[in-house]
């Protein structure tokens, strides 16, 4: 959703800024559509700033080309599979990923020992409109603010373990406390990956809940939940083919909307340390 007033064009530079709501900024070129003539340095204050970056209307860049444009930022994380996971339906996989159902919130990272600091998507083709398959990002940041201290205080003691089998490039067990400092800014987010129950995903996800008493956790779960889908917090990008992505995958908490089964969708991502 965009806001109805956009932010000041910058007619010089070709480029025209639109705030998204609740936060997040989309920009869309006036003049040179080439992505790679936009400042890595620039584009990384903006997703500071916003969160999360919209790039629409610039030119397409091959699997390779993305790789390549993105180690422009840094160095780039790398799995079995390569740099560029291809994103798309693959039914009765085992990993959910793959498939058309929801993809619950969490941060990216979590069983590779070193979390991205950037996720870089494109969407090489989107779902028909009303089919679903919108991607939700969530500042948890915002959900801190939101929280009375008590609550606050509360998070600080939790630290949660992850469990899930592992499935080609993802799994095993990994833990982190609930709230942890974003690494750049200093400044407190959430580090939280929503269960994945045995009735509804092939391969679940468990978590392993210390820091408060047994009787407490149930509420703290149904507690985050409610607080992580509030609109104030969350933002949903509607995907259109050709638009990139850039999140913040340290403030942000991302998730994947269902969409019609046999629906056509095609993602890539490449994560950036």
């Amino acid at each position: 959703m965009t806001a109805s007033v956009p932010l000041v064009p910058w007619v010089a530079d070709g480029l025209r800024r639109t705030a998204l709501d609740p936060f997040g900024l989309l920009v869309q070129p006036k003049g040179v559509t080439e992505l790679t003539a936009l400042p890595p340095a620039l584009l990384a204050r903006w997703v500071g700033e916003f969160r999360v970056v919209v790039l629409r209307g610039f030119d397409e860049l091959p699997a390779s080309g993305l790789a390549d444009y993105a180690r422009s930022w840094g160095a780039l994380l790398t799995w079995d599979f390569g740099e560029v996971l291809e994103l798309v339906n693959k039914e009765g996989s085992g990993n959910y990923l793959m498939g058309s159902g929801p993809v619950p919130f969490h941060w990216d990272g979590a069983f590779a020992g070193r979390a991205p600091s950037y996720l870089l998507f494109r969407c090489a083709l989107a779902t028909q409109p009303g089919t679903g398959g919108e991607t939700s990002f969530c500042d948890t940041t915002r959900v801190l603010r939101q929280a009375p201290p008590e609550r606050q205080r509360l998070w600080e003691r939790v630290r949660i373990t992850y469990r899930i089998g592992r499935t080609g490039h993802f799994g095993g067990t990994t833990s982190s406390p609930l709230v942890v400092p974003h690494p750049l800014t200093g400044h407190p987010t959430l580090r939280y990956a929503e269960p994945l129950p045995a009735e509804e995903f092939e391969n679940p996800m468990t978590l392993g809940i210390s820091g408060i008493p047994a009787a407490a956790r149930e509420d703290l779960l149904g507690d985050l939940r409610e607080r992580l889908y509030r609109g104030g917090a969350r933002y949903s990008h509607r995907w259109q083919t050709g638009d990139y992505v850039l999140a913040d995958n340290h403030t942000l908490l991302h998730r994947r909307e269902p969409y019609r089964r046999g629906a056509s969708r095609h993602l890539q991502r490449v994560h950036i340390l």
